[in-house]
């Protein structure tokens, strides 16, 4: 074999390997990007959680939603406090989908809650005249035209007057 003719296989064996190390390195990307995309859900599952868990520890600021009369200050922290965690959720959750980390049907399962939270007028003036200030410019948006196309919400007249 001659010296022209090793080198030859040399680059051949050389550019085998660089296709076994570019394949090897996209199935690494996917599973990687696979990974980050469950972490993702999971840490939105596990967010949506404790939303209902506060619920159920104080249902105070459930009963906010339903009362007629206005809040006191106590009420008024609580029922503000929530709404703000849960609606950095949803940002957190927007973040996600715009970055391509959740998928389309994923993000408008999550988002579906807005209008819930947002629906009562007590809510909407919130949303309003304080957090909406506060978050990035494009959720507010889309919070903002998904509650303008969303009439008031029946939910929690529905669950008030349940017999389950």
């Amino acid at each position: 074999m001659t010296l022209v003719e090793l080198g030859a296989l040399g680059e051949f064996v050389a550019a085998i390997a660089v296709l076994i190390t570019l394949v090897y390195l996209t199935i690494q990307v996917r599973q990687g990007n696979a990974l980050g995309r469950a972490q993702t859900r999971q840490r939105m599952v596990e967010q949506a959680e404790r939303e209902l868990l506060r619920l159920v520890e104080d249902p105070v600021i459930f009963k906010c939603f339903l009362k007629e009369d206005p809040l006191t200050e106590e009420e008024k922290i609580k029922l503000a406090f929530w709404l703000t965690a849960s609606l950095r959720q949803r940002e957190y959750e927007w973040f996600q989908y715009r970055d391509g980390k959740i998928d389309r049907q994923t993000w408008e399962s999550y988002r579906s809650v807005i209008p819930t939270h947002l629906g009562t007028a007590r809510t909407r003036e919130w949303w309003g005249s304080f957090l909406s200030r506060s978050l990035d410019p494009g959720f507010v948006a889309e919070v903002n035209n998904l509650i303008e196309h969303s009439p008031p919400t029946d939910y929690f007249d529905q669950f008030k007057n349940s017999r389950f």
